[in-house]
């Protein structure tokens, strides 16, 4: 304990030297020079022991002296008063009585170290003595009180116990049964008695919960408070309860363990609503992870706070984890955010509708949402079933029906086209013969046979007619042989040209191959050279004489691009638009009045997409034509 020293002294030389002293034993001190300062101090401060010098010039010790017993006595706050050895016939008893001790001038360094060491030892034990005192009374009086409050306690505790449903047993330290409650009767057919003469746990603990029950009643003998335990209890009839039981280690105030306390109460009727409970859970549990339907349950904030398997691989996650907690925007992109938010403000119902969204590695998908609010809205609860295959399905079959639709007007067209293209050469294939039949007498010879060749001729166009419209009709079924081969592209170009040279020579138009001679395309031969025939054979058809015809090919990323080019009378933008459509296909009779059955670049757009190509028309009106179309390369 650090001491608290006032030295009430006039000489400064003598006030340090005592004071030297009292600091290195490690004391406060305080320092005054007059009576009046010494009262002041010692009212506003406590202090352990004073140093009084008997002489002071403004008042004497003993009046100082008399005024500090006012205030505390001898035993409380020590005083020793400093005098000469002149002085000490001046002290009367009552000073002596009041004052502790007689410190007398001049010092001496080893009596003054010595006194000193001596009064504070003595001091600090008067402490020590004082508080061990207080202490006791305190704890006399502490024990009084709680011998009061345990007697009350006790009575309390044994009227509840005794009427309590619960089953309350007190063990001492050495685990001694003290006290059990009546209640273990109607809870498993002991007595009080009986159950005192059960020695072991195992006895009445369920086989199968003995370990935890005994772990914890462990856990209370080494003074730890476990949480309760629920197990099966064996009754004296055999039947099987359930209970729980919390318990709760004794101390005494000093925090001596002195014994436990255990209450068990049955929970039968409860354990077997948690078990069904649990059970149900399960099987929803399972229901819910091993659906092939999607789950999703958000807060009214649209946070995600549920979902299963089938939704997580929905939409390319691996766990239900991956998006719990995110809000549900995260299932669906940018562009059906404002379908999705107008479908979520409808509120108070159960409702169902399909939405078009796309997973996080991009794959596309439809989706039916069936979501659920009912009362207060707190959330919302969502089944969503991939309905992709059927949603392509119906797409499809409304993509048929369209195209049957439009097949069917396509036919009808086609079959008006196919009668008119069909009656004009007929009609004069049916007037030439008449005029023969019944008149051949009267034509001469050449008359004749100028109609001979109008026949001949009409007979070989409709032929033609006829067998391109076949050779169509047989790729529209896919009937005609497709093998692709590595074809040298010029090559092929060479022989078609080869093929029709007659035809441009007759009207004087030069046809020049400008293919590289590298390029190599992969290619049905037979379809590649009757596209290239036919795009030809137009070229020179609608060039005038002295034009000229040039194919040309170039390299496009993966394919080749082939333009057929003509100096010929051009095409205006309605006649481009009418191009490759069945029931717009007409024949247009070329520039020296060349008769054509109107079938070839139909043709040529099934051949070309039947090639993995695409086929179409660039043209200025009067000026030229480009018929181009593309073929894959051959990465050979």
């Amino acid at each position: 304990m650090t001491q608290k020293i006032l030295i009430v002294e006039d000489n400064t030389t003598e006030a340090n030297y005592l004071g030297q002293f009292l600091l290195d034993e490690n004391c406060l001190v305080d320092f005054v020079s007059s009576g009046y300062q010494a009262i002041k101090n010692i009212e506003a401060n406590s202090y352990h022991l004073i140093f009084l010098n008997f002489n002071l010039p403004d008042t004497g010790g003993n009046e100082i002296l008399a005024k500090i017993r006012e205030y505390k006595s001898p035993d409380i706050l020590p005083v020793n008063l400093i005098c000469s050895f002149s002085d000490l016939n001046e002290l009367n008893e009552k000073i002596l009585t009041e004052a502790n001790d007689i410190l007398t001038k001049p010092y001496s360094n080893k009596f003054v170290k010595t006194k000193i060491q001596n009064l504070l030892r003595l001091q600090n034990k008067t402490y020590e003595l004082e508080q061990q005192i207080e202490e006791n009374k305190q704890l006399i009086v502490s024990l009084e009180d709680a011998n009061k409050k345990l007697t009350q306690s006790e009575a309390k505790f044994k009227m509840i116990s005794d009427f309590s449903n619960d089953w309350e047993v007190y063990r001492d330290q050495n685990h001694m049964i003290i006290y059990c409650s009546p209640s273990i009767e109607k809870l498993l057919g002991y007595t009080a008695e009986e159950y005192s003469t059960i020695v072991s746990l195992s006895d009445f603990v369920h086989p199968d919960d003995f370990e935890n029950v005994l772990s914890k009643f462990i856990m209370l003998t080494k003074g730890k408070f476990p949480t309760p335990v629920k197990y099966r209890l064996i009754k004296k009839s055999g039947e099987m309860i359930w209970v729980e039981t919390s318990g709760q280690p004794i101390y005494t105030s000093g925090g001596e363990f002195i014994g436990l306390r255990t209450s068990s109460r049955d929970i039968t009727p409860q354990k077997q609503i948690e078990l069904a409970l649990k059970e149900s859970e399960e099987k929803y549990k399972r229901l819910f992870q091993f659906m092939d339907e999607g789950i999703v349950r958000t807060d009214n904030n649209g946070y995600i706070i549920l979902a299963n398997n089938a939704l997580a691989r929905m939409f390319g996650y691996n766990l239900p984890s991956d998006i719990i907690g995110e809000h549900i925007t995260i299932l669906y992109p940018a562009e059906t955010r404002e379908q999705m938010g107008k479908e979520l403000k409808r509120v108070s119902q159960l409702y169902n509708f399909e939405i078009f969204t796309k997973t996080k590695q991009g794959k596309e998908m439809y989706l039916l949402c069936n979501i659920n609010e009912n009362g207060e809205i707190i959330g919302r609860e969502g089944i969503i079933r991939d309905i992709t295959e059927l949603k392509t399905v119906e797409l499809a079959l409304r993509k048929s029906e369209t195209n049957l639709k439009e097949a069917n007007s396509t036919k009808d067209k086609f079959i008006s086209i196919l009668a008119h293209d069909l009656r004009t050469p007929f009609n004069a294939l049916i007037g030439f013969s008449e005029l023969l039949k019944e008149d051949l007498e009267n034509y001469s010879e050449e008359e004749i046979k100028s109609f001979i060749d109008n026949i001949y001729d009409v007979s070989t166009r409709t032929f033609f007619f006829l067998n391109e419209l076949l050779e169509w009709a047989r790729a529209q079924r896919d009937m005609v042989a497709f093998n692709p081969e590595n074809i040298h592209l010029i090559q092929i170009v060479n022989e078609c040209i080869s093929l029709i040279s007659n035809v441009s020579k007759a009207k004087n138009i030069e046809i020049d191959c400008c293919v590289p001679p590298d390029l190599y395309v992969l290619s049905d031969r037979n379809m590649l050279k009757a596209i290239l025939r036919n795009l030809i054979s137009n070229a020179i058809k609608f060039t005038p004489k002295s034009g000229q015809v040039r194919v040309l090919a170039s390299i496009k990323k993966s394919y080749i691009e082939i333009i057929v080019s003509d100096t010929g009378i051009g095409m205006d933008a309605n006649t481009i638009q009418s191009l490759f459509q069945i029931d717009k296909t007409k024949s247009v009779k070329g520039t020296e009045g060349e008769r054509g059955t109107g079938f070839g670049l139909l043709l040529c757009k099934e051949f070309v997409e039947k090639n993995g190509g695409t086929i179409w028309a660039e043209s200025e009106f009067g000026k030229s034509s480009d018929f181009k179309f593309t073929i894959p390369i051959d990465t050979k």
